[in-house]
């Protein structure tokens, strides 16, 4: 009501061929142009987490892939994803300090029968909370959040 911005979102997408599970190129797409927006919702664009290499990531649990999770793709559903990683955040940090970001990069498919290693770092620092979380199945990076609060 007053004008004031309460939240900036964006997000990038890749296509994926379901028969190949490989990546369209934008070359297929340029001749239906109506199905591809050059528009931005916001000038920033979605960046890359980058977890700090010189602090060892903590385990927080194997996660084993269930069927609820799976969408109609195939693989696990990208919310999921999200819901992983606030589970990884400690009780305390969640009932005593608001989530004022969350950035999120898939690397990889997770699938049906999948085992998730997911892993935290957590740096507390003057500007706040981070928390780098990723998880991995067969050591093979899937997916990567940072959260900041």
């Amino acid at each position: 009501s007053k004008g004031e911005r309460l939240a900036e979102a964006t997000s990038s997408w890749l296509i994926i061929d379901l028969g190949t599970r490989r990546l369209v190129r934008n070359s297929d797409l340029a001749s239906s142009p109506e199905k591809c927006t050059k528009e931005d919702a916001i000038a920033e664009p979605a960046g890359k987490v980058v977890q700090p290499v010189d602090i060892e990531p903590e385990l927080v649990r194997k996660h084993p892939v269930t069927w609820s999770e799976i969408d109609p793709n195939g693989h696990v559903n990208n919310v999921k994803y999200v819901v992983w990683a606030i589970d990884a955040v400690t009780q305390e940090d969640i009932k005593e300090h608001q989530m004022k970001e969350l950035l999120i990069n898939y690397d990889a498919e997770v699938m049906p029968g999948d085992v998730v290693k997911i892993s935290r770092v957590r740096i507390e620092n003057e500007e706040g909370i981070t928390y780098y979380i990723t998880g991995k199945v067969a050591d093979k990076q899937n997916f990567a959040v940072k959260l900041v609060f």
